[in-house]
């Protein structure tokens, strides 16, 4: 091989992760539904990948945002969480073949919310209770 290595090369799921700032901008290439879910997704197990396979076949694009570090700590889920950075979590969901798109968020707070009704028109979101609703 020559001394090259075959991770010099970033990942291919790595193209999947967006910038929150571009999200609204990109989401209105995406093909609909659009499906839409976000949270911690820090211990990722096998509840977490049957959420988000459930809520990829609901569209035909799925979106999932993560909490950032902060948010996370800030939730109150103990004072050693996330266990895995914000940029380990998005890789790893990236990774898996369900979700198209990684994104991630400081706050769910209202500028959040104004970008996502932007976008609404054909959007979905999948609750962690597994279900998925239509939304305005």
């Amino acid at each position: 091989m020559g001394g090259v290595s075959i991770l010099a090369q970033p990942a291919r799921f790595e193209s999947k992760i967006l910038d929150p700032l571009k999200l609204e901008d990109f989401a209105r290439i995406c093909p609909r539904p659009l499906v839409f879910t976000n949270g911690v997704y820090d211990l990722l197990h096998r509840g977490h990948v049957s959420l988000l396979d459930a809520a990829a076949q609901q569209g035909r694009c799925l979106i999932l945002a993560l909490n950032s570090d902060d948010s996370v700590r800030r939730l109150g889920k103990g004072a050693d969480r996330p266990i895995n950075t914000l940029g380990d979590r998005m890789e790893v969901a990236a990774a898996l073949a369900s979700v198209d798109h990684v994104t991630w968020f400081l706050e769910f707070d209202t500028k959040w919310c104004k970008a996502l009704i932007h976008i609404a028109r054909g959007l979905k979101v999948a609750t962690t209770a597994g279900s998925v609703a239509r939304v305005w």
